[in-house]
């Protein structure tokens, strides 16, 4: 995955966001289950995964956000992935948006 720049500079809550959108755009590149602290911090240009840990804490709380940004933003393709694997957020994602993931990727 491209890396996005992240040398500048940035307000915590700025750059919680901007890491959390490089996961989910990860997300849809490598799978929901792929991403890491790591792989994170990598695609976003820094040389460690520290500040995912600790905006994020652990990976399990990093794809409970990426699960949640997914059904805030109707990213259908990340909630399938999180519908598939029996997500507890997932599954709890509103039934008209859940009907389009599955009939988007035909789960029907």
């Amino acid at each position: 995955m491209k890396q996005i720049s992240c040398a500048r500079r940035l307000q915590p809550a700025e750059r919680e966001k901007q890491l959390l959108d490089v996961a989910v755009k990860l997300a849809q590149t490598v799978g929901y289950k792929n991403i890491t602290c790591t792989s994170v911090a990598e695609a976003a240009g820094l040389r460690s995964h520290g500040l995912i840990t600790h905006y994020f804490g652990d990976m399990h709380l990093l794809r409970r956000q990426v699960i949640a940004r997914a059904i805030q933003t109707e990213n259908l393709e990340v909630l399938i992935q999180g519908l598939v694997i029996r997500d507890s957020q997932a599954l709890a994602a509103p039934t008209e948006l859940k009907k389009r993931a599955l009939t988007s990727f035909n789960y029907e």
